[in-house]
C-alpha cells in the first residue's frame, strides 16, 4: 500500500486499508501490549502500529478520505507524539496514575495530588489537550462515553447527558476503587500488588476499545 501513497492515490489506499480492517477486528492486531517494557520494537512493528492507529482514525470516521486534503488533515494527528489513538501514549497516561493510586490506597502520600491527575487526565481524554488529539471526533461521540460507562461497571442512569470529562472522572474514580481493593488485598494477604490487569482494562477502554477483560466488575 505504500505505493498507492507514493502515487498520491490516497483514496485507494484508504480503501484498502479499511477493508483489511473489517476483516479483523482491531483489537485483535498486534500493535500493542499493556505496558510499554521490553525490547523497543522493530522498526517494522512500530510501521504497522502506526499504520493501524491512522487506520483506526478512519475507522472511527466511519468513512473514507477521498483527495490528499482529506487525507493529511486525518493523518497529521496521528503522527503527533501524544496521540490518544497511540497505545503507548494512553498505557504511558495511566501508568503513573496507577502508582499514585496505590500509594494513596497505602496511605503513603495524600489524596491531593491523585485528584489533580484524575482531573488533568479527564481533560485530556475529553479533547481538552492540544499536546494530545484524540481520535478523530471520539472524545464527543457517545459510542465514548457508554463504552466507558460499561467497562468502569458504572451506572448509565447516573450519566444521562454527561460530557466526556465527566464519565472519564468518574471512569477513573472507579479505577482509583480498583487498585484500592487490590491494595487493601495485598496489605492482607501479602504477596506481589500486581495491578497489570487494572492498567489493561483502564486502557482498552480509554482507547476506544471494548476491552479483552471485560469489566472492572469481571476482575474483581
Amino acid at each position: 500500500m505504500s505505493v498507492l501513497i507514493r502515487a498520491g492515490q490516497h483514496r485507494r489506499f484508504n480503501e484498502l486499508l479499511l477493508a483489511v480492517l473489517a476483516r479483523r477486528p482491531l483489537n485483535e492486531l498486534p500493535v500493542h501490549g499493556p505496558l510499554p517494557r521490553g525490547p523497543i520494537l522493530s522498526a517494522h512493528r512500530r510501521r504497522w502500529a502506526g499504520l493501524m492507529r491512522y487506520g483506526y482514525a478512519l475507522r472511527w470516521e466511519a468513512k473514507v478520505r477521498t483527495d490528499s486534503e482529506a487525507f493529511a488533515i486525518v493523518i497529521r494527528p496521528v503522527l503527533e507524539p501524544g496521540y490518544l489513538g497511540d497505545p503507548h501514549v494512553v498505557f504511558g497516561l495511566l501508568e503513573p496514575f496507577l502508582r499514585t493510586a496505590a500509594r494513596v490506597a497505602n496511605a503513603e502520600v495524600p489524596p491531593d495530588g491523585l485528584e489533580e491527575e484524575r482531573a488533568r487526565l479527564a481533560g485530556i481524554f475529553a479533547g481538552f489537550d492540544p499536546a494530545h488529539p484524540p481520535i478523530g471526533t471520539q472524545h464527543r461521540d457517545q459510542r465514548y462515553r457508554d463504552l466507558l460507562i460499561e467497562a468502569m461497571a458504572l451506572d448509565p442512569a447516573d450519566f444521562e447527558g454527561a460530557e466526556t470529562r465527566d464519565v472519564v472522572a468518574a471512569a477513573l474514580q472507579a479505577v482509583e476503587g480498583a487498585v484500592a481493593l487490590r491494595v487493601s488485598r495485598w496489605r492482607g494477604e501479602g504477596g506481589t500488588l500486581d495491578l497489570a490487569d487494572v492498567h489493561e482494562l483502564a486502557g482498552e477502554a480509554l482507547l476506544g476499545r471494548s476491552p479483552r477483560l471485560g469489566t472492572l466488575r469481571d476482575i474483581g
